[in-house]
């Protein structure tokens, strides 16, 4: 699946207009249906906390207070975050990318009493395909080799380093906007019969060898 590359900016504006009644002139008061002037509330992003469950082969995670968490080098590990968006949500991960073979942020996760997880992965991967981001899916804590959508970029050095990763999950499409780009759009159901996703939890996964740090992870519920 190639990519496409859109970008959306929108933005609200009120004014208010006031004339001076002449003198003597009675005030019409507002209409009894009349608006308030108060502007409805938006959606509200929330953050993770420091409450990450860390799970995988021989975990190298450091978290902090304020939500952050390092994946240093080691073997498989993942770590979910303690959100659970629900069916419909865009996710936005910061993160400073170092070295290795890539990471991920999970989606849809569910977890057993044995702490496998089963769901999909939105990876940064320098490497498949000749880099880019790639859909996998995860089943008893293991990632599938088969990719589910690859979509690649035309540099792959520059995955590495600090970036912002925004991932919609919706009814009709999976999303990833990189840096305000969008570079991923699959349809859903997703292939391979990952779809209907199996849990409402999220999270982040590293692999051998990469070290990365997570900023902040945020969800906003659609």
């Amino acid at each position: 699946m190639t990519a496409t590359l859109s970008a959306t900016l929108s933005a609200a504006l009120a004014a208010t207009l006031s004339t001076t009644a002449p003198a003597g002139a009675a005030t019409p008061g507002p209409p009894a249906d009349a608006p308030s002037g108060a502007s409805p509330p938006g959606p509200v992003a929330v953050a993770a906390g420091s409450d990450w469950e860390v799970g995988g082969q021989f975990p190298a995670v450091a978290a902090a207070a304020d939500g952050a968490l390092v994946l240093r080098r080691a073997e498989a590990r993942w770590a979910l975050a303690g959100l659970a968006p629900g069916p419909a949500y865009t996710a936005s991960v910061a993160t400073t990318f170092a070295s290795g073979a890539g990471f991920g942020v999970l989606l849809g996760v569910a977890r057993d009493a044995h702490g496998r997880i089963d769901g999909i992965s939105v990876d940064v991967d320098p490497f498949e395909a000749g880099g880019g981001l790639v859909v996998r899916r995860w089943v008893g804590g293991h990632r599938h080799w088969r990719p589910l959508v690859v979509a690649p970029v035309p540099d792959p050095a520059a995955l590495f380093g600090a970036h912002a990763l925004d991932i919609t999950v919706g009814p009709a499409a999976l999303v990833a906007v990189l840096d305000g780009a969008e570079v991923l759009r699959a349809p859903r159901p997703l292939a391979g019969g990952c779809d209907p996703l199996p849990g409402d939890r999220i999270g982040v996964h590293a692999w051998a060898s990469t070290e990365v740090r997570v900023e902040r992870l945020a969800v906003v519920a659609a």
